[in-house]
């Protein structure tokens, strides 16, 4: 009988696996050596094939994520321009100046007063203002007097109470003003946190700026009070304080300590300057104008984290962003009234600190970290600073710079 060829054979034979089979060829027989070269380019190939698969992912989450992505970027800063009206921009140029202070008041008073007394004449260019009257700018030290004579032991209570209100003396009472001291120029400093800071007033408009320091501000400081036969203590060195600060901050697992001084002393001097009696007591003008804020780098930091807190217009230059435990202790109220005009920021292109290059294609992302309204100019050639330090460290001759340029298109 023949077989059924429908039916399948009895025994049948596995198909041969072509894998592990010797290629065709002069190959055949024996193993596959590969070059040192084609290793590499099999690596290479391999590398290749991962890390486009590693973009492809990379692309699919941002796809998911864009629109959270796009909320964070546009709620709590906005972009705009410098201003056209020559007077906002001469104001602009005396705050620039101002946020120098702290860096030069103590080891070059004549450089820092020369620097503002600039700012204030660049409508005119006046030649004349060398003399001292023409400085409209002077430090108002009154405000740190008060405040820490509450934190003296050798001052009786009484004293304590002749110009503050019960609620003024228990927060000058904070235990975060133990440890700041005033120097002879008129400026305090906390060696333990790196807060440093001075007050100046307008003696023509009355108006108040509260100026912070930024890292390495003080500068001489411990000579200024050596030289009056003053001591510090054994404590922390003031740069070592600020760079800690900045660290922290960055690092964003705590808010640093000089980010509370500054909350707390904004809050207690804005309740200051709106107490006519407090003011009258203090041998004051009681009609001063509005408490402002200025800061510079660390000082800019300290200016935004303050100014929203307490609700006080801000002006912040080259500031350091806000550090992931700051943006939370602010409240999306807070945030948002910073973004609508309580807090300008300006910023000198691809300065390291805050406009790294690269920062159109991907900063952007952690932008919201400076809040408020930000300004963007560019680098002057001609002030010989356009180093990336000098972006940073040097930022107000920059400023200067663009603010002449724009001046002079407006006359």
């Amino acid at each position: 009988m023949k077989p059924n060829k429908t039916d399948p054979p009895a025994n049948p034979q596995p198909s041969p696996d072509t894998s592990t089979q010797a290629p065709e060829g002069h190959h055949k027989g024996r193993d596959v050596k590969l070059s040192l070269g084609q290793k590499f380019i099999n690596w290479i190939s391999s590398v290749k094939r991962s890390f486009f698969a590693g973009i492809a992912i990379i692309q699919r989450s941002i796809r998911l994520i864009q629109p959270s992505l796009t909320f964070i970027k546009g709620r709590y800063w906005e972009q705009v321009s410098l201003p056209n009206n020559p007077e906002q921009l001469r104001e602009l140029a005396i705050d620039s100046a101002i946020a120098q202070i702290p860096y030069k008041l103590n080891h070059n008073p004549i450089r820092c007063w020369e620097i503002v007394r600039e700012a204030e004449n660049i409508l005119t260019d006046n030649t004349a203002a060398n003399s001292p009257e023409a400085l409209l700018h002077r430090v108002q030290p009154r405000f740190f007097e008060e405040i820490l004579s509450c934190t003296r032991e050798d001052v009786c209570l009484e004293q304590k109470k002749t110009a503050l209100t019960p609620e003024q003396q228990d927060m000058a009472d904070s235990e975060l003003f133990k440890t700041i001291t005033l120097l002879p120029s008129g400026m305090i400093i906390d060696h333990t946190t790196g807060l440093t800071a001075v007050m100046v007033m307008n003696q023509a408009t009355h108006k108040i700026t509260l100026v912070f320091g930024g890292t390495n501000s003080a500068n001489g400081a411990s000579k200024l009070l050596q030289d009056h036969g003053l001591e510090i203590g054994k404590m922390p060195g003031r740069l070592r304080a600020q760079l800690k600060a900045d660290w922290q901050n960055l690092a964003g697992r705590k808010i640093p300590d000089c980010y509370l001084q500054a909350s707390k002393l904004v809050e207690l001097i804005k309740s200051m300057t709106n107490s006519k009696t407090t003011l009258k007591a203090m041998g004051l003008d009681d009609s001063l104008g509005m408490l402002h804020l200025v800061g510079h780098s660390l000082g800019g930091g300290l200016v935004q984290y303050s100014a929203a807190k307490n609700k006080v217009l801000g002006r912040t230059f080259n500031p350091v962003a806000l550090g992931r435990r700051a943006m939370k202790d602010l409240t999306i109220d807070e945030k948002e009234l910073a973004r609508t005009g309580l807090i300008d920021n300006y910023l000198v292109n691809y300065d390291p600190v805050n406009t790294p290059l690269g920062y159109q294609l991907w900063h952007k992302r952690l932008a919201p970290t400076i809040i408020g309204r930000r300004t963007i100019i560019q680098a002057d050639k001609a002030t010989g600073k356009k180093t990336l330090y000098g972006r940073h460290s040097w930022s107000h001759l920059h400023y200067m710079a663009e603010l002449k340029r724009k001046i002079n298109q407006a006359k």
